[in-house]
């Protein structure tokens, strides 16, 4: 099955960094994570781009890895079985 992934921020609003005026920095970890599956495939010919396309792949293949084992053992599988079942 197509799996959609979204990455987001441990916390979606710092209200320190609010009070102080800081108003970018309040949300930048929100903007960071859901920069990471904005875009797909982004321009890699600068390091930024090198760098994002590296966070996605991660992400990406962290993501899918974690599906498989949680499904792997909520089928009740041993991990004996699970060369052959992943």
């Amino acid at each position: 099955p197509l799996r959609l992934w979204a990455a987001r921020p441990d916390v979606q609003f710092d209200i320190k960094e609010f009070g102080e005026g800081n108003h970018f920095d309040a949300i930048k970890s929100k903007h960071l994570a859901e920069n990471i599956n904005y875009v797909l495939y982004p321009d890699d010919s600068t390091a930024q781009g090198k760098q994002l396309r590296l966070k996605q792949q991660y992400f990406f293949t962290s993501a899918s890895l974690q599906d498989i084992v949680h499904r792997f053992l909520e089928a009740g599988n041993s991990w004996e079985q699970f060369p052959e079942k992943a």
